[in-house]
C-alpha cells in the first residue's frame, strides 16, 4: 500500500507518466486473516470452524446527508473443516450503539436473525431469541464514516428544533476528504484489524408469572467473537468508493445462514 502521490507543479514522476500512480480511498476492502476465536459457553460451537480466511468488499452511496457504507463478507474456508458464506450488511446498523440510549435502549449491532417467538397462555407470556452482529475496528468505524463530508455547510437552524439546516452534497462522488487520520492508525497498527461478536439475547416476557406456562428453553445469553487482521499489503484502496455505488455488493445469503454452521441451536 503507497501513501498518495505527490506532485509538484511542473515536476512528473516516471511513475505518473506510466499511468501507474493512483490516490488511496480510505475503506475496509482488503484480504483478512484469522486471529482469534471464542465462545462464551461451549455448548455454542457449531458443527464448522470459522474460515481462516475473509475477503471484505467496502462499497458507499449518499443518502440525504451521509454516506451509507455496504460491506460484502467473503468468508473463505482453507479446508471442510471450516464454513463458508458470503453477505453484507451495512456499516451503519452492524456498528451501530443502542444499549444505554434513548429512546432506543436495544441491542448494538445489526440484527441478524429473531427466532420465531414462543407464546403461552395470556397476552403478555412470551419467549424470543434474538441474534445480533456488532463490529469495532483499529481504525475506529467512526473514523472512516468522518474521512467522507456529507454535507456543504450550512444554512442556519431550524428554528422549531434548533438543529443545523445542514445542505447535501450537489457533487458527491466528487467530494474531498482528508484520509490522514485513518492511514495514521492503519500505519500504527500494521493494517486493520476487525473485532466482530455475534451475540444470542434472550426475551421472556411473564405478566402473570403463575399462569405463564412456556416449553423449556435452557439457551441464554451467549456470544461467538472473532477478530481478523488485514496486513498492509493486503488492503485494496484503489477503488474510488465515491463513485461505485453499492450495486456490486448487493445480494449473497442471508447473514444468518453462514452464521448456523459456526454457532449451534439456532432455531
Amino acid at each position: 500500500m503507497k501513501r498518495p502521490l505527490l506532485l509538484l507543479t511542473s515536476t512528473l514522476t516516471l511513475e505518473s507518466l506510466l499511468g501507474c500512480g493512483y490516490t488511496e480511498f480510505p475503506q475496509y476492502s482488503g484480504r483478512y486473516k484469522l486471529q482469534q476465536v471464542s465462545y462464551t459457553d461451549p455448548s455454542l460451537v457449531g458443527e464448522k470452524q470459522m474460515p481462516l480466511s475473509l475477503d471484505l468488499v467496502d462499497r458507499m452511496e449518499y443518502i440525504g446527508i451521509q454516506w451509507n457504507h455496504r460491506l460484502l463478507f467473503n468468508f473463505i474456508p482453507d479446508s471442510q473443516d471450516q464454513a463458508d458464506g458470503i453477505f453484507g450488511l451495512s456499516l451503519n446498523e452492524v456498528t451501530r450503539i443502542d444499549q444505554g440510549v434513548w429512546p432506543n435502549d436495544w441491542y448494538d449491532g445489526a440484527e441478524i436473525y429473531r427466532e420465531p417467538t414462543v407464546y403461552g397462555p395470556g397476552a403478555w407470556c412470551n419467549r424470543k431469541y434474538i441474534y445480533l452482529l456488532y463490529l469495532d475496528s483499529v481504525p475506529a468505524p467512526e473514523v472512516l464514516k468522518g474521512t467522507y463530508p456529507g454535507y456543504d455547510g450550512s444554512l442556519g437552524k431550524n428554528q422549531t428544533t434548533q438543529m443545523d439546516l445542514k445542505l447535501s452534497l450537489q457533487y458527491p462522488e466528487e467530494v474531498e476528504f482528508d484520509d490522514s487520520r485513518w492511514y495514521d492508525a492503519v500505519e500504527e497498527n500494521e493494517g486493520i484489524t476487525l473485532y466482530l461478536t455475534f451475540t444470542r439475547y434472550r426475551r421472556e416476557k411473564r405478566g402473570d408469572f403463575e399462569e405463564c406456562i412456556l416449553s423449556p428453553d435452557s439457551r441464554g445469553e451467549e456470544s461467538l467473537t472473532f477478530t481478523y487482521h488485514a496486513d498492509l499489503e493486503n488492503l485494496d484502496d484503489e477503488t474510488d468508493i465515491r463513485e461505485g455505488g453499492i450495486a456490486e455488493v448487493n445480494g449473497g445469503q442471508p447473514p444468518v445462514s453462514f452464521f448456523r454452521k459456526v454457532v449451534s441451536s439456532i432455531k
